[in-house]
This record gives C-alpha cells, sequence and structure tokens, in this order.
C-alpha cells in the first residue's frame, strides 16, 4: 500500500530555462565528476555538454540537437549547441524514463506509478494511480497511441507485461511471469513484436531477451542471454540489430538472422547502435571506440591513459553523426 507521503511525492516541478548560448569547454583527461559530452563521429568537435552529480541512467538522442538523460532525481532535456537551454523534471522514486516526439512526451515511472508530461509543459499526469500494485519501466507505442510497462503486486512475486491505451485507460495483460523483472525494451522495426527482457527465477541480475508477438500474446520466442541492467541500456537499430554490454563484453544479436556475435575487447561498459545500423560505438574504459553494423572495428574516437579518463555511457544521434558520451575519473562512478 502506497504512503500518503509517497503519493504527494508525485507531484513534478518542471522547469525550462532559456539562456544565452554557453560555448562549450573542450573535455580534457582530467575532469573528476561525471559529464555527459559529444563528440562527431568523425573524432572532431569534442565538447563538454553537462555535469552531474548523480547516478546516470537513461541517455538518449532524441534529433540531431537534442538530448535526454536522468539521473536519481531529474530527467533533463537539453541542447547540444546551447546546454544552458534544457527542460527538467524533478523525480524520486525513479524506474524508468524515456522521451519521444522530440521531447514533447516524456513517460516516466515516480513511487510506482507511470507518469507523463505532455508538451514540456508544467503538468505531470499520473495515468495509473494504482494503490496495490506497481508499475515501472514504461515504454511507449506511437501506432496505437498505448504503453506497455511491467506491472507486479506489492510485496509478491508476480509482475506482468501490461498494455495500457492513453486514450481510454483500458488495459490488458500481454505476459505473466514468476521472475523479479519482465522489462519491456522496444518493438522490432515492424512494430509487430515487443522485444522484452526478463531475470532469471534465481538471478535478478541476470536473464533472456524474449520477443513476443503483438497479435497473439501466446506467441513467444526466446533470443539470448544477457544481463538485467545490460539490457535497459541495449538499443536497436531500424534493420532489427540489438546490442547490449553485458559481463562487460559487446554483444551484437540480429534478429533476422537470430545470430549473435561478441564484438570489441574487454572492460565494455556500454555499447550503442546507431539507427541506420551501420555504426556501433563502445565505451571500453579506456577508448571510445567505432565499429561498422557487424561489430567490425574502424577507429577510435578517444583514448587516454589508464587512471586518466574513464568512459561509460554513449548514445548516438539520429543521423549517426554525433556521439554524446559519459565520462568520468573513476571507472565505477556514471
Amino acid at each position: 500500500m502506497k504512503s500518503i507521503l509517497a503519493m504527494l511525492a508525485v507531484i513534478a516541478t518542471l522547469c525550462f530555462n532559456s539562456c544565452e548560448e554557453e560555448s562549450p569547454t573542450n573535455v580534457g583527461p582530467n575532469e573528476a565528476y561525471p559529464t555527459i559530452s559529444s563528440i562527431d563521429r568523425t573524432g572532431e568537435n569534442n565538447k563538454s555538454i553537462a555535469a552531474y552529480s548523480d547516478h546516470l541512467y537513461a541517455l538518449d538522442f532524441l534529433s540531431d540537437s537534442l538530448f535526454f538523460y536522468s539521473t536519481n532525481y531529474s530527467l533533463v532535456l537539453q541542447s547540444i549547441g546551447n546546454p544552458s537551454s534544457k527542460f527538467t523534471i524533478k523525480v524520486s522514486g525513479y524506474d524508468g524514463a524515456k522521451a519521444y516526439n522530440n521531447g514533447l512526451l516524456i513517460i516516466y515511472s515516480n513511487n510506482w506509478d507511470i507518469y507523463t508530461v505532455r508538451d514540456r509543459a508544467n503538468i505531470a499526469s499520473n495515468i495509473t494511480n494504482s494503490l496495490d500494485t506497481v508499475e515501472t519501466y514504461p515504454i511507449y507505442l506511437e501506432d496505437d497511441s498505448s504503453i506497455i510497462y511491467m506491472a507486479g503486486i506489492n510485496n509478491g512475486y508476480i509482475n506482468f507485461l501490461v498494455k495500457q491505451d492513453l486514450s481510454s485507460g483500458t488495459k490488458e495483460k500481454l505476459y505473466q511471469s514468476n521472475a523479479q523483472f519482465v522489462i519491456p525494451l522496444y518493438t522490432t522495426s515492424d512494430k509487430e513484436r515487443l522485444i522484452f527482457f526478463e531475470t532469471s527465477l534465481y538471478d535478478y541480475s541476470r536473464g533472456y531477451f524474449r520477443s513476443l508477438s503483438l497479435s497473439d500474446y501466446n506467441d513467444i520466442e526466446l533470443l539470448g542471454s544477457g544481463s538485467r541492467t545490460g539490457a535497459i541500456f541495449s538499443s536497436i537499430s531500424n534493420n532489427d540489430k540489438i546490442v547490449h554490454t553485458s559481463s562487460e563484453r559487446s554483444i551484437l544479436f540480429d534478429l533476422n538472422t537470430l545470430t549473435e556475435t561478441e564484438f570489441g575487447g574487454y572492460n565494455a561498459k556500454h555499447s550503442y547502435i546507431s539507427k541506420d545500423g551501420n555504426y556501433i560505438i563502445s565505451a571500453q574504459d579506456w577508448s571510445l571506440y567505432l565499429y561498422d553494423g557487424n561489430g567490425q572495428a574502424i577507429k577510435p574516437l578517444l583514448e587516454n591513459v589508464r587512471g586518466e579518463r574513464y568512459f561509460h555511457k554513449v548514445a548516438f544521434s539520429p543521423n549517426s553523426s554525433k556521439v554524446v558520451y559519459v565520462q568520468s575519473k573513476s571507472p565505477d562512478f556514471y
């Protein structure tokens, strides 16, 4: 049962600041605190964009000039060209957040309910508002204006994948599991199948990627294994290639051929595939490395002496021309 305090905490504090453009500084090897930076795929125009002090979760490009990230206490839309121009949602009890339609729709879980913020307005709408269940990890299906999320019973071990229509509020159960986590990730390019991750019954840090037909909920395919964290931060291309990083190894899984390829070196923290499927960027502790869409090495974009700087999360812009990445002085703090 959710407390009154938790219900009060659902009110999101939102702010939008539009300031004069600041000139980004070049990223040096001795920056001590976590920093989000951008660099061209060519290795040029390396610029610092934002610094933060909390643990960073989501990191994604929404357009070639706008990116989205989330920490323990905030969700942020921020401009690449004008870092001072940003839109922030204050949250607590964060469990999944994504932005869509160039940031005009943000969907997130806060204190075990699902919320939406539209048009960067000062309104956060609780669209589940339940007292006896926990709703987390929402994703948006644009074609039918619905969301899919994980729903669980408080203090229980039964979790569901639930689809909810945003207009009518109608809900339907897609899948039931006894696993600790069953997390929706994304749909395939034809929008016909949902890719989700289900943790092992005995180890909630690891589990399996699965594919579920959105026209026949009994049609479920097992794809491959991985870590829960790697699945949450995984990416899919428009030609249905999935890249995830598990146990510091980067994995490329092709849904078309159902083949799996390990690429890159050890100490991979996060790898991300471009929307067109032609490139993969990998953060490997001491290097930011560029690969082609089959996992073949092209070149390092950035390299550093061990201990000077570590790379963590990465993402491509929609046109694959830019990379946004996270660096810090610590191999663990990001």
